[in-house]
């Protein structure tokens, strides 16, 4: 535009009927950064839009102008400015900025726009050419913040007329100076032109992609103290055109108070799909886009599980650009904010309300089953996917014997990991544990009213007992159900590795044997129990603390070491004497039941005669002993020697202390003493021990699992 005359007078318009600093507060500021420049793009396309088709060419030119700091090699923002080559400003134009809330102009347009200006900058300064019949005319005007106090929302307003008659000088310039927030200005300092360009394509891509016979050139430059620096094009070849446009009726709906609940109304409404596909360098992950006006709605949010974010489908991205009039008339005043709801989230809102208001809408819930359905039904690698991710989902359920009915209350997005669907379940369970445990305990208090002296007294315990498991979540009767079959199949295992049928002992030597049983006990190297199989022993095994061939040195009970940090020069010349190292001597269990007690283990290879290793028992306890923290005061054990080559003569003979159970097939030794001269604890310590072989401890363990694992496999078993 030419220089406009000095002549020319300035005037600031008044609006006195509002109270313009209230209007901030009444549409809130848009929280995406770049909001204000989309406000000003809009208005760039749709003043060329209403050009129609002409031979002029159609650019719209965005600057970010920086400058340097002083003494300092750094930029800061001075402004930002959008350039276009549209109708301007006209007349009836300006009238209808200068109302608030002036909708007169079409395009589902709120004349709210403006105020996002306000909330970006302090001052967003506007000058245009347009045309009117006797000629071309100039209009410059400007918003501030500066002036709002003085209910002028509208400042510097004037109007010239252009000495030239070139109607290229034609459109309009938006500059926004003095950016309100920091993190604005941070942004637009540091964003690069093609990293600006790719936002605004993006941003715009379903309505650039229809804007193709008048597809403006739209150009980002940055420029450092007025020389160009970076700049990035968007031409028409740059934007695709959509793969497929699927159409999708979606039924409306609203409240019927006589029914209590959602209703169809009759009415469909479509919800257009644009679907674009990318290569994975040109679109770093799959998108779904409400628009309005054919730009993004920011702060929407509309999910497909048939599109999760991250995951490459057949080597593709998919963005897919969802429009409908529905949209459009629910914009909010901060344009891209929709109301969109779902049925469970209204109920939620309107529990206390009376009256429920007439209105009809589109269930969000339903919308995206809907465009999920002809998704899959458009395109079968995503179908594909989608089964996939379900088996998947399904092989997680079975292996973590989640409840169905907690499952399908629970709203999972297709990005979850296995671990955040674990914790959405897990969190829900948490949520209605009380509940159930409140009515299981209700059942079980109900034992009090019953008579075991009366002739119905095991029907009704037996009818209390199914009420009792009708209220454990199925969830907790599948976990016993597994563990019980578990138990069953290393009772097998146990067995196989005996007879030595194990396809393993069949290519190995005789002295993996040891290490086979062990393992199937308590992993070695292990120091956690609960994980172990101890069931085999003694069922309350499982619950202590303790540790699996580990060297005595590195025991610990509940994060601290067993035993002492600081040892005497006598000690240590014990505990190295005959070319031994006793703090690397490895038990192949140690448990810990309570305070002061301590439970070895040792498991043989069946081939070796267990008379020979009768001391060893004695002698870890008696390490123990003595060498042990004070605080822990262990002076009782319990041994265990177990092994197959089991002589109860040769035992008795090797020490005449043990005695022979032979009806329970093992020996015991009731107490022998445990001794240490260097021990911290006062007299002698004290140990009970058991001799028995490895078929006996297969046959208690049989003994104590065989109801249970008869009532889940049957009495065959």
């Amino acid at each position: 535009m030419d220089k406009i005359p000095p002549e020319a007078n300035y005037e600031d318009l008044k609006c006195e009927s509002i109270h313009l600093p209230s209007i901030l507060e009444d549409i809130p500021r848009n929280t995406d950064h770049f909001a204000p420049l989309y406000e000003a793009l809009t208005n760039s396309l749709e003043a060329i839009k209403s050009l129609g088709e002409t031979n002029s060419p159609m650019k719209i030119q965005v600057e970010i102008r920086l400058k340097h700091q002083l003494f300092e090699d750094l930029f800061t923002l001075d402004s930002i400015q959008v350039r276009d080559t549209g109708c301007g400003i006209d007349d009836a134009g300006f009238d209808r900025f200068k109302r608030y809330r002036d909708g007169r102009k079409g395009f589902w347009n709120r004349g709210t726009g403006r105020i996002q200006f306000l909330h970006f900058a302090q001052s967003t300064v506007f000058n245009t050419v347009f045309k009117a019949s006797d000629g071309l005319y100039g209009r410059e005007f400007s918003l501030s913040t500066k002036t709002l106090a003085q209910e002028v929302l509208v400042s510097h307003h004037r109007v010239t007329h252009e000495n030239s008659a070139d109607a290229t000088k034609i459109g309009t310039t938006v500059t926004f100076q003095e950016l309100v927030d920091e993190k604005d200005q941070s942004i637009f300092s540091l964003i690069t032109a093609e990293e600006l360009a790719l936002q605004i394509k993006q941003h715009y891509l379903l309505e650039l992609s229809s804007f193709r016979t008048t597809f403006p050139v739209i150009t980002v430059e940055r420029t450092v103290d007025g020389s160009l620096v970076d700049e990035y094009h968007i031409d028409r070849d740059s934007i695709p055109a959509p793969d497929k446009t699927l159409s999708i009726a979606i039924p409306y709906e609203r409240w019927d108070a006589s029914a209590c609940d959602f209703v169809q109304t009759g009415t469909l409404e479509t919800v257009t799909a644009s679907v674009f596909r990318f290569p994975p360098d040109k679109l770093r992950s799959n998108e779904v886009k409400v628009t309005t006006k054919g730009q993004i709605a920011t702060n929407t949010c509309f999910v497909l599980a048939s599109l999760p974010h991250n995951e490459i489908i057949n080597g593709t991205h998919f963005y897919v650009a969802l429009s409908s009039p529905y949209f459009d008339r629910i914009d909010g005043d901060a344009r891209g904010t929709l109301p969109l709801k779902r049925k469970a989230q209204l109920r939620t809102e309107l529990i206390d309300v009376d009256v429920w208001p007439d209105k009809d809408f589109l269930d969000l819930d339903r919308m995206e089953s809907s465009v999920d359905s002809e998704m899959t039904k458009n395109y079968p690698e995503i179908a594909d996917a989608v089964n996939h991710r379900k088996f998947e989902f399904d092989r997680l359920k079975r292996m973590f014997l989640l409840d169905d009915s907690t499952v399908n209350g629970l709203r999972f997005s297709p990005d979850d990991s296995e671990e955040e669907i674990l914790k959405k379940v897990y969190a829900q369970d948490s949520k209605v544990m009380a509940k159930r445990d409140a009515e299981i305990k209700r059942q079980i208090d109900q034992i009090t009213a019953i008579d075991p002296t009366s002739s119905d007294y095991l029907t009704v315990l037996k009818n209390l007992s199914q009420k009792v498991v009708s209220v454990i979540p199925l969830q907790n009767r599948m976990a016993l159900t597994h563990q019980i079959a578990r138990r069953k199949l290393v009772l097998e295992l146990f067995e196989k590795a005996l007879d030595r049928t194990l396809t393993m002992q069949g290519e190995g030597s005789r002295n993996i044997d040891e290490e086979i049983l062990h393992n199937i006990v308590f992993q070695q190297h292990s120091m956690s129990p609960a994980e172990s199989d101890l069931w085999l022993i003694s069922e309350e095994y499982v619950y202590f603390k303790g540790a699996s061939e580990s060297r005595l040195s590195d025991i610990a009970i509940g994060g601290t070491k067993l035993l002492r940090d600081s040892l005497s020069d006598e000690e240590m010349k014990h505990l190295t004497s005959l070319n031994e190292n006793r703090l690397t001597k490895r038990p192949d269990i140690l448990l810990f039941p309570e305070e002061g007690k301590c439970i070895i283990i040792e498991l043989k290879n069946p081939q070796v005669n267990v008379s020979d290793h009768l001391t060893e028992l004695n002698r870890y306890a008696g390490l123990i002993y003595g060498l042990q923290k004070p605080e822990f005061g262990i002076r009782t054990f319990y041994g265990y020697l177990i092994g197959e080559g089991i002589d109860s003569i040769d035992v008795r003979t090797q020490d005449s202390d043990f005695i022979d159970a032979p009806s329970l097939h093992y020996l015991y030794r009731p107490h022998k003493r445990v001794f240490n001269p260097f021990s911290k604890l006062s007299g002698d310590g004290d140990i009970y021990t058991e001799v028995m072989s490895y078929r006996a401890l297969l046959e208690r363990a049989k003994v104590r699992n065989r109801m249970f694992i008869d009532c889940l496999m049957g009495s065959s078993t």
